[in-house]
């Protein structure tokens, strides 16, 4: 930025000692360092101003000092998988809809090219959603409904999120197809409230150390919220996309 306004300064001043008149010369020479320091200042305040709101776990006044996901919160925020509910809000206990999990998806991908063009019908061109959803599908992560619909807005449970990874991680290669169908998930409590589609899925990220479960088991029906879901992105970048 400092170069380029070096340049157009530069430029000016050309332009300037092309000048006959003197007294013209003088007055557009003062001009062009006024311009000059107008526009390094502007650019200094931009950059400031980026700094200030690129996030930390600090600047969230929700997420205590020795919270368990602290530093989960404090990965996934620093790489641009997710953002806070607001400038001093992460909303941890809050859930994760079809369309954000796409959205950190797209961005653990650096956000490449996919279009805006509606693949579903309750997603709009205009959506801040669309081309994260656009990629999403047709790399083969997440599919729609059977009626042209995608529910953005629809929350995403354990399991689903366990499926969506592990579909993620066979498109990407981190593992192939199948991977998780012989793992035996044995000592949840809850090992029969998995759905049938699920289980692969699941037992897959339990093997791999990406989900675990508590005294109350795996719970695959419950909705992820942001603290967990911001835990289980870390576990995956450490022992899958980057083991």
């Amino acid at each position: 930025m400092v170069a380029f306004l070096r340049k157009i300064g530069h430029n000016v001043n050309i332009i300037s000692l092309k000048q006959h008149d003197a007294k013209s010369k003088g007055v557009e020479i003062v001009l062009k360092k006024r311009l000059f320091a107008l526009l390094l200042t502007l650019a200094l305040m931009f950059s400031l101003s980026a700094a200030v709101l690129a996030a930390s776990v600090n600047d969230f006044t929700d997420v205590p000092q020795n919270i368990w996901y602290r530093d989960a919160v404090d990965y996934v925020v620093q790489r641009g998988y997710m953002v806070g509910a607001s400038a001093n809000r992460f909303n941890p206990d809050g859930g994760v809809t079809r369309a954000q999990i796409c959205q950190v998806l797209y961005a653990m991908n650096d956000k490449p090219i996919a279009g805006t063009t509606p693949k579903f019908s309750d997603v709009s061109a205009d959506a801040w959603y669309a081309a994260a959803i656009n990629w999403c599908y047709i790399f083969g992560v997440i599919s729609g409904y059977p009626d042209g619909t995608f529910h953005p807005s629809e929350y995403v449970t354990r399991e689903q999120l366990c499926c969506i990874l592990y579909q993620y991680s066979i498109k990407k290669g981190y593992c192939e197809e199948g991977a998780g169908a012989n793992v035996v998930l044995a000592g949840f409590p809850d090992v029969n409230d998995i759905s049938g589609w699920a289980y692969e899925g699941l037992a897959w990220c339990v093997m791999k150390g990406v989900i675990s479960g508590s005294n109350k088991g795996l719970e695959p029906q419950k909705v992820a919220n942001r603290a967990q879901i911001a835990a289980i992105l870390r576990s995956y970048d450490q022992k899958v996309r980057f083991a």
